[in-house]
């Protein structure tokens, strides 16, 4: 491993995003691996880094170390071996599908792959309980000193429900987060102990630590989640006031702030999940034999595009230089008008609306 200029170690925080919430449930790893897969259909090699012990992602990529070929997270952070050797391929139900057009599910642009690093389970822990002071480059040093990170467009880490060690880890190699917010009202104030411990964190150390974003997700009609979603966009407001980029950076119309559309909560998610699959899985099933959106699947197809939109923001954050070939490109796509409307119609974050509800105690 060598040491890396500052140009190679800015390139390399760029183009890697944390996933991270204090609070489990909110559907982290789920919303992560649709990015990938996503962006994997856009034409990009991402590389998902398993943070969790509870090997969601692991599990869902089909990823899980074997006898044959046993490295994990955990290798990686320890450096005892070839970072590369703890990169897995994810399951083929995970990687881009060519023989598919882009509305079906399938690829738009072509060598898009999705690999893993996975995660061993509860033998992360070990990691998880040494003090930062003595491992907090470690992660830094596999995925990125190694000349890793160089081989993909993307890296995507998904981190445990907590602030502990492997979450400063990941932070600490990391450009970017997203936090997923679930708007029940302890959620609420979950999401935002998270967000404070996360950027105080990332002070302490002088990282600089960009926000890609906040995600709201598994949204239902209820009225608690309407008004703790405007909680929520009201105080994400007042801590990032702007995106801390120059009005004339084409990042600053993403970052910071809450992505729309929100992820609502849907059964078709979960079974994907349940079958080792992303949510492109389920867009064949979603027309006729005509090639017709079928009656009925109108939500469907919008929340597959929130996903999609979302994806698209992140290549804006991590990948800026391709974003608007990539949209030119998309734009050219036959789509279904919601997909079509969530895509290039709507807008990119929520905004807040001040005094439409109080805010709770425990979020300021």
């Amino acid at each position: 491993m060598t040491t890396l200029t500052r140009e190679q170690a800015d390139a390399a925080l760029d183009k890697t995003c944390s996933t991270t919430s204090q609070k489990g449930g909110v559907a982290k790893t789920t919303t992560t691996a649709q990015y990938a897969m996503f962006l994997a259909n856009l034409g990009f090699k991402v590389l998902v880094a398993d943070a969790d012990t509870s090997r969601g992602m692991t599990t869902l990529t089909g990823t899980a170390p074997t006898a044959e070929h046993p490295y994990s997270v955990a290798d990686l952070i320890k450096g005892d071996v070839d970072p590369r050797l703890c990169v897995h391929t994810a399951a083929d139900a995970w990687q881009p599908d060519a023989t598919r057009s882009w509305n079906l599910g399938g690829a738009l642009i072509a060598g898009g792959r999705i690999d893993v690093i996975p995660s061993p389970g509860g033998t992360l822990q070990a990691i998880s309980d040494e003090k930062p002071a003595a491992s907090h480059l470690r992660m830094w040093k596999g995925l990125h000193e190694s000349g890793l990170s160089d081989d993909y467009d993307i890296v995507l880490i998904d981190c445990p429900p907590s602030s502990g060690a492997t979450t400063e880890l990941s932070i600490l190699s990391s450009g970017w987060a997203i936090f997923p917010a679930h708007p029940e009202m302890l959620g609420t104030v979950g999401f935002a102990d998270g967000v404070r411990a996360v950027r105080q964190f990332a002070e302490a150390w002088r990282h600089p630590l960009a926000s890609a974003g906040v995600v709201f997700t598994k949204v239902n009609r209820t009225s608690e989640h309407k008004i703790g979603m405007q909680e929520t966009v009201d105080w994400v407001s007042t801590i990032w006031a702007d995106s801390g980029f120059p009005e004339d950076d084409p990042r600053a119309a993403f970052a910071s702030g809450v992505w729309t559309p929100a992820i609502t909560e849907a059964a078709f998610v979960a079974a994907a999940n349940s079958r080792g699959e992303s949510v492109a899985s389920v867009l064949p099933s979603l027309y006729t034999v005509v090639g017709e959106p079928k009656v009925g699947s109108e939500n469907q197809f919008r929340l597959i595009s929130a996903y999609m939109r979302h994806s698209l923001n992140l290549m804006a954050l991590l990948v800026p230089s391709r974003y608007e070939d990539t949209i030119a490109k998309l734009e050219a796509e036959p789509m279904p008008p919601v997909m079509r409307e969530v895509l290039f119609e709507s807008p990119l974050k929520f905004n807040p609306e001040a005094a439409m509800v109080s805010t709770p105690e425990g979020v300021h």
